[in-house]
């Protein structure tokens, strides 16, 4: 008897819930309402729910806070069926939570998201900060280009780079200009160690190796190595010539010693400017006799000053073939001032072919800059204008999308073209990545077309958070309000749809269904509001938003 009632029971319980709750939730008897279970959603349980994730766009919560969890990320529309997120060209993700890389970084590149990026620094060029904390650091992606390749998608070709030829003379007065040397250290008795530069590491060199190895092992690195193209027969070959001094202390020693005293030196011949240094291997050394703790100190002993400049700030670069068209009377080099050989060719134009009396340019300078006269003859390029010749135009600059921090947790600084587009130098226009746009490709556009399907506005971060209403009152936070807010970098740039009534969505396509009181709740009261109204004259209106 007892089971015949429960049965009955249950029976009852779910024939009052809509579709017994889809078989995807528990129906609640005192008000036959569906309980469903996870992942399912809708009166009835019949619905599925897609993947939360950090919303690209959200109305602030509190000062400088925003970025709340979202279904497919407040980005993708919920396939209800299915329970997957349809994300719009340019986003991926379960939850359309990742800014997809542009055209997979072209091959030439790795696509990898703001904390994975900060980690891949060279610790040779300082500090590597974390960038772990703010919002975007595992949603914004972008490329890390290959050796010789550049830009937002990793399209463009760097073109060589060099010394300037006039500089650093006898005759400039700013005096002479050095190779960078670095200074190493090496305590064992045992084992081998290694050297990176520019992340390019060294086979494990013997702690007795003598200045011969040592020097093979540095040169043979691809950082280091000069590596240039000459013609032969027709087709280009490779040659590579070693470009690093290595000197040791004790000529005759070798490169570890056990007190520390001995010691050699690294100059860089071919590798110009303030270049970064030395870093010793994850696994410095693997003793085999001693258990003393080894120690391998890299120190910079002269700060390299040559320039570093592209095409030796004497020629034009060809950002599709990676190519200088040198000036008038400049002609590549072999980066000591001599003519380039088929052994040592840059490819920039850092040789003089005749005696220099002017400045570059058809007129001077171009007619945008100031030639600076003997012995250097460089222009200084008025205010937006760049190149040797300052023929070139520069785009504007605003905070990048994709960048190495400066502190912990500290990135976005300023870029040309916000590093999302390429600049036409022709013009001085960037041409933006698919949905960026602004001057400064410094804005991610609003979803739609029309924008926000023209059911909405399209609005900053800064501007949606100014509009937050709570139960249909305006109740409006402060989103970048804060100066230089790391949190809120994004507080002009972020911009999503505030959509008019009766329109939902990401991209405000979708449309809002009527509300209305649940009839089966029947412990409800009507809101009752009280109006005092003051005054002699006149007339007052109320209104409902």
């Amino acid at each position: 008897m007892r089971t015949t009632l429960f049965l009955s029971f249950v029976v009852a319980c779910s024939g009052c819930c809509p579709n017994g709750c889809s078989g995807h939730g528990d129906c609640t008897s005192h008000n036959c309402q569906c309980s469903c279970i996870e992942a399912y959603t809708g009166v009835d349980c019949s619905l599925r729910t897609c993947p939360f994730g950090k919303s690209w766009v959200s109305v602030a919560t509190d000062a400088d806070t925003a970025h709340e969890v979202a279904e497919c990320s407040n980005k993708g529309h919920c396939d209800r069926s299915l329970g997957v997120c349809s994300c719009p060209f340019g986003f991926e993700g379960l939850s359309c939570n990742r800014r997809s890389c542009p055209t997979l970084c072209a091959g030439h590149g790795t696509c990898m998201s703001m904390s994975e990026y900060a980690s891949s620094k060279d610790p040779g060029e300082g500090t590597v900060f974390e960038y772990n904390d703010v919002w975007d650091s595992d949603m914004i992606f972008g490329c890390k280009c290959d050796d010789g390749f550049t830009g937002p998608d990793c399209m463009s070709k760097l073109c060589p780079t060099g010394d300037d030829p006039l500089t650093g003379t006898s005759a400039d007065p700013a005096g002479q200009q050095y190779n960078e040397i670095q200074k190493v250290q090496c305590t064992a008795t045992g084992g081998t160690f290694t050297l990176s530069f520019q992340q390019k590491t060294t086979k494990p060199i013997p702690y007795n190796a003598n200045s011969a190895a040592v020097s093979t092992a540095i040169n043979a690195l691809p950082s280091v190595a000069a590596i240039h193209r000459r013609s032969q027969g027709g087709s280009n070959a490779v040659v590579s010539t070693p470009t690093a001094t290595v000197t040791f202390s004790d000529a005759s020693g070798t490169a570890c010693s056990s007190d520390g005293s001995q010691t050699f030196t690294v100059e860089f011949t071919q590798n110009f400017g303030d270049i970064p240094l030395l870093v010793p291997g994850t696994s410095l050394l693997t003793h085999t006799t001693t258990t003393t703790t080894p120690s391998v100190l890299v120190t910079e002993l002269t700060k390299g000053s040559k320039e570093n400049d592209r095409c030796s700030n004497r020629g034009v670069c060809d950002i599709l073939t990676g190519i200088c068209t040198c000036n008038l009377l400049y002609d590549t080099s072999n980066g000591a001032a001599g003519i380039g050989t088929q052994f040592l060719n840059r490819g920039d134009c850092g040789y003089v072919t005749s005696t220099i009396t002017n400045c570059p340019g058809e007129v001077v300078c171009s007619g945008h800059g100031v030639c600076a006269g003997s012995p250097t003859y460089r222009c200084n390029c008025a205010e937006g204008w760049t190149g040797s010749d300052c023929s070139e135009r520069q785009c504007p600059f605003h905070q990048s999308w994709f960048d190495y921090p400066s502190a912990t947790g500290t990135a976005h600084a300023r870029a040309e073209c916000s590093g999302a587009g390429l600049c036409d130098r022709s013009k001085g226009t960037c041409q933006c990545s698919t949905n960026f746009e602004g001057s400064a490709c410094e804005r991610q556009s609003c979803p739609g077309t029309p924008t926000c399907s023209g059911h909405g506005q399209c609005l900053t971060m800064q501007l949606l958070a100014e509009r937050r209403k709570v139960d249909g009152n305006t109740v409006s936070k402060t989103y970048g309000s804060t100066p230089n807010s790391r949190m809120a970098w994004d507080f002009d740039k972020i911009q999503g749809c505030l959509c008019d009534e009766s329109f939902t969505g990401y991209d405000c396509s979708e449309r809002l269904c009527p509300f209305g009181d649940d009839p089966y709740t029947q412990s409800g009261v009507h809101e009752v509001q009280a109006i005092t109204c003051r005054g002699t004259t006149g007339f007052f209106f109320s209104a409902i938003s």
